[in-house]
């Protein structure tokens, strides 16, 4: 009995030996959202993915933090048929869902459309406070997670509506030179009618 006791003990040390190896050295996959840019007033759309997750998730339930100053959640959809809450929170939604034949691998859980009410950054960090039933034994260790960001700029300027550049000069210089044309034939024709006059006078004399 001591002896069967002892083996069970040893086993279930390398087992939590082994889960708490694959733990430190991420081999669980990650869970993220990519960073982007956005134009105040604009919306732009993040995706929540997950990769190279190695076991069979059945469950999960997933908040995502914002700054609302600076971003507003305006829609969401859920993957797998679940369900987006855009107001869990102040600054916070969640995203909860399920799948009946388990996720691994590469897979996407939601989408979510972000509107940039003032400039600067928010991050949009996760929380996990439910991952998962897995589909079989335990619930599965939680993915490395990867917050990400919403940096919010100002709208670029239409170049229709800048001031024209440069037209003034060029057109002050055309009417300049037309000017000093004029004043400089004017000036060849009166010379000219005055040596005229000058030749006649001493013709006559």
């Amino acid at each position: 009995m001591m002896a069967r006791m002892k083996l069970l003990v040893l086993a279930l040390a390398v087992i939590l030996g082994s889960v708490s190896a694959n733990a430190v050295a991420g081999s669980d996959g990650t869970i993220g959202i990519a960073s982007r840019s956005v134009a105040v007033g604009e919306q732009g759309t993040v995706t929540l993915d997950v990769a190279d997750f190695p076991h069979l998730l059945g469950a999960w339930m997933i908040d995502i933090e914002y700054d609302p100053v600076t971003v507003q959640p305006v829609k969401c959809v859920a993957e797998y048929g679940g369900l987006c809450d855009l107001e869990h929170g102040e600054t916070s939604l969640r995203v909860t869902s399920a799948s009946a034949e388990g996720l691994t691998g590469d897979f996407s859980l939601a989408s979510i459309g972000f509107t940039c009410e003032s400039e600067g950054l928010s991050a949009v960090t996760i929380a996990l406070p439910t991952w998962g039933v897995g589909t079989v034994g335990f619930p599965p260790p939680p993915p490395e997670i990867l917050d990400g960001s919403i940096t919010c700029v100002d709208p670029p300027v239409d170049a229709s509506e800048l001031p024209a550049t440069g037209t003034g000069t060029s057109t002050g210089t055309a009417q300049g030179t037309s000017h000093w044309l004029i004043a400089s034939l004017a000036f060849a024709g009166i010379m000219a009618i005055s040596l005229t006059a000058v030749r006649r006078m001493l013709s006559n004399s």
